[in-house]
């Protein structure tokens, strides 16, 4: 019989990254976007996101967890949530935490649902940093050669060089690549 295991108990398992990331920046998103729905709508999204749980071994799963939230129709805040957490720890090889909002609506076990909401967090600094080959892309963009020149640089696809350029811009969460150059500058990566 687990008798403290209550809510604290939980949160006390998460990794600390990733808790400081949901309380500051997730649970921030799912309010936001509740205060724009009516409280009998709740039901009808779904709330996912991904964190780190340590095991009585001390080391960390991987976990998915899955909620639809309840609403009060006094006030329209959140009074309870009903859901489950399953282990994605093959799946899910680095400690980026993905949230999403889908619309599941009265079909609730359907695979059809429409994302209201995506975002990605980096609760680990580590992982935000650029990898070796998207430095050296960096390298060539900040010379001047463009996409076609670089793949052609690393005997590469034009597409590979493109998804490198998109995820530097998500990992230094730069709008464009002038913001990027300047965070690569900025944080001795350059």
């Amino acid at each position: 019989i687990l008798c403290d295991a209550g809510p604290l108990y939980f949160t006390g398992l998460w990794h600390p990254n990733d808790f400081k990331c949901f309380n500051e920046q997730i649970f921030p998103e799912i309010i936001a976007f509740l205060k724009n729905q009516t409280v009998s709508n709740y039901p009808n999204f779904s709330f996912s996101f991904n964190y780190r749980v340590k095991t009585k071994d001390g080391e960390y799963l991987k976990v998915l967890q899955r909620s639809t939230y309840f609403g009060s129709h006094e006030n329209g805040c959140p009074i309870a949530a009903i859901g489950y957490i399953i282990d994605i720890s093959a799946y899910k090889p680095d400690s980026t935490m993905v949230h999403t909002i889908e619309e599941i609506g009265a079909e609730r076990f359907t695979l059809a649902k429409i994302v209201q909401f995506k975002s990605i967090h980096y609760p680990d600094k580590f992982d935000k940093v650029l990898s070796k080959r998207e430095i050296e892309i960096l390298q060539f963009v900040q010379e001047g050669f463009s996409s076609k020149q670089i793949a052609a640089k690393f005997s590469i696809s034009l597409n590979t060089v493109s998804n490198h350029r998109k995820n530097m811009l998500m990992k230094t969460e730069s709008r464009n690549c002038a913001e990027l150059l300047s965070y690569a500058k900025k944080h001795g990566l350059l």
